[in-house]
């Protein structure tokens, strides 16, 4: 309906009822401008034309070359060195690196590696941006400069692919990181333009003639014209997943992070940037309409990313990528004794001990309540250490002790450590306790602690929370950091409460962290604490025969889960009665039955049952057991 039309109408009642709706007139515009506020808006709605988010830094060329691009050819941005200057390869900071924190990312990045361009006096930068098909276009990039660096970015813009227009200068700090945002709207030339560019050069302003200047994810956003078929949009990032081998396993419901504005058909894929850490696949449930899950299961302990696309078949796929954090399998308990008491300085990175696992944070100085969600990596490798993190000599860091296990520092690079996680099995445990030894080998200002920890994976398949554990005199069991370089101090006997024992998989955990203790403002320096001798022992396992046999129905997860293409089922039969009618069956997600394991009356006892599915498809798949009145359901993943 035509707006002013609308007013007409409104003034019209308004003559007609002035005597007794004054406030008509008022409610009625008020109304209608929302609408006509909500209709230009949708009108306007912008979509991800190109974007740099300087990610892959394996050579310049990649580095330089769009993440993603509407155009069916990637786009390269094109420098222009002056004498002396050059774009850092690799760059000089790896993961968030100077504040950069993806304020302007895309696709569920985050931040990442950025593009470092030194002594930038009298280069330039030239950004190909066509805007075929879209009009409206917006232009945005994060940046900063060092100390030195060039103070003012230049900015200029061509729509004919030779000349360029002086658009505005930008004033570089060398603080944070801030966002540049460009609006080229009221440009009519800019609109769909496939010669559109933007090149930056670079002038002293209020810094330096040295230094450098730093860009992180550059994006051009514009409106479709009519008729313009867009790619599929990410509605919402897709978070972080934590699986472990054969117990956590990762079901995205991939459509409800996805939508296409053209109503077309998205078809994904997926794939990890490490297969032996974490395998992914997609799979469809059957019917109509199917739901489209992205699977991941882990093998070894470790992280790995994986990249999801969605393809309507008319655009270029659009791409996004989240993290997975594998943790170890599982050390079984019964019957064994767990040990660590020793590691190797010249370990590769990725590399960590049997069933175990170092992670660390995102930030400065995490405290005790800071989870720790990454695994160990070392984000500025020193010369002659790259590939090998744990004889490092400076910065955050774990080292390799050789005999005398490993120690903790950290120096503040916004991904500071962590700690080192044990994963166990401690089914059929009824007792066990756990020792180590800690120690002071560098004390400093800033002051830290080692303390152990625990939590299991519960009946619904999530993790407890983290609890501390406590000694005979009900005391925190912590290592306090000790002014003497050189100290130790033996924890022995320390009892696993019963909330682990029993259990598929448990987690102990010895966290290094900040105390927000500084025992010098002035310094910045953190404990360096060392962690050796883990020992877990002293078992009492619980032997299956009748009389110890369990009141109630035991089903356990499939083993290996994920699979392919075959895995083992464990359940107990409660001593009950002699005899008792056993069915052990396979549904898909549908809730269809597929396959019957197990159909008959069996004596009480622990039991065992292979199942091969070279006949399915990948998916998640249902099984359930039941015993007289008992009934237990679990899941198992096939990822062919």
């Amino acid at each position: 309906m035509n707006f002013v039309f609308c007013l007409n109408i409104i003034d019209i009642i308004y003559h007609q009822k002035k005597n007794h709706e004054m406030k008509l007139r008022s409610i009625l515009i008020t109304l209608l401008l929302t609408i006509s506020s909500t209709f230009v808006y949708a009108q306007v709605e912008q979509n991800l034309l190109h974007y740099w988010n300087f990610n892959d830094s394996s050579n310049e060329t990649t580095l330089t070359t769009s993440s993603y691009t509407v155009n069916s050819t990637p786009l390269v941005i094109i420098p222009q060195f002056a004498v002396g200057s050059s774009i850092a390869f690799p760059p000089a900071d790896n993961n968030t690196g100077q504040s950069f924190a993806g304020t302007n990312a895309r696709q569920g990045d985050g931040a990442g590696s950025h593009l470092r361009l030194n002594l930038p006096i009298g280069s330039t930068l030239t950004i190909p941006l066509p805007t075929t098909d879209y009009e409206n276009v917006v232009f945005k990039y994060e940046t900063r400069r060092s100390g030195m660096g060039a103070g003012t970015q230049s900015v200029f813009y061509t729509t004919n692919g030779s000349s360029y227009t002086h658009l505005q200068d930008i004033t570089v700090l060398d603080a944070a990181p801030a966002v540049v945002s460009l609006d080229f709207s009221a440009i009519a030339d800019v609109n769909n333009n496939a010669n559109f560019a933007i090149r930056i050069t670079f002038l002293v302003g209020t810094g330096g003639t040295g230094g450098n200047n730093r860009f992180d994810n550059m994006t051009l956003d514009g409106t479709a014209l009519a008729g313009t078929n867009v790619p599929p949009v990410l509605t919402s990032a897709i978070p972080d997943q934590f699986v472990a081998p054969s117990v956590l396993v990762a079901q995205i419901p991939i459509e409800d992070y996805f939508s296409d504005p053209d109503g077309d058909f998205i078809t994904f894929s997926a794939s990890s940037s490490n297969n032996a850490i974490a395998s992914v696949d997609v799979a469809t449930t059957t019917g109509e309409p199917g739901e489209t899950f992205v699977l991941i299961g882990g093998h070894n302990a470790g992280e790995a990313v994986i990249t999801v696309n969605a393809d309507d078949g008319v655009n270029p796929a659009v791409s996004t990528i989240f993290r997975v954090l594998v943790y170890p399998s599982a050390f079984v308990l019964q019957g064994n004794d767990f040990t660590f008491d020793s590691w190797d300085a010249n370990a590769p990175e990725g590399a960590f001990p049997q069933n175990m696992l170092f992670v660390q944070s995102n930030k400065d100085d995490p405290e005790l309540g800071e989870p720790l969600l990454f695994a160990y990596a070392v984000g500025n490798d020193v010369a002659g250490n790259v590939g090998f993190p744990y004889r490092n000599e400076t910065r955050t860091r774990i080292n390799g002790l050789g005999n005398d296990g490993i120690s903790f520092i950290n120096t503040g690079r916004g991904r500071d450590l962590g700690g080192s996680i044990v994963a166990l099995d401690t089914r059929n445990v009824e007792k066990a306790t756990l020792s180590f030894l800690a120690g002071t080998i560098l004390p400093n200002s800033r002051t830290y602690n080692l303390r152990a920890m625990y939590r299991h994976v519960n009946e619904q398949g999530n993790f407890s929370d983290w609890e501390t554990f406590t000694n005979q005199f009900a005391s925190n069991v912590e290592y306090l950091r000790n002014p003497n370089a050189g100290h130790t101090q033996s924890f022995n006997g320390i009892e696993l409460p019963e909330t682990i024992l029993d259990k598929e998989y448990v987690q102990v955990k010895f966290k290094y962290y900040f105390t927000g203790i500084r025992l010098d403002e002035l310094s910045g320096a953190r404990d360096m604490l060392r962690l050796d001798n883990i020992s877990i022992n002293d078992i009492t396992g619980i032997s299956i025969d009748d009389n110890s046999l369990p009141k109630r129905l035991e089903l356990a997860q499939n083993y290996p889960n994920p699979f392919n293409p075959t895995t083992r089922i464990d359940y107990i039969v409660p001593a009950d009665a002699a005899l008792i009618d056993v069915r052990l069956s396979l549904f898909d997600l549908l809730g269809r039955e597929i396959a019957v394991l197990v159909d008959g009356s069996i004596q009480p006892g622990a039991y065992s049952v292979s199942f091969d599915a070279s006949t399915l498809s990948s998916g998640v798949y249902i099984y359930r057991i039941e015993a007289g009145a008992q009934i237990i359901t679990r899941k198992m993943s096939l990822i062919k």
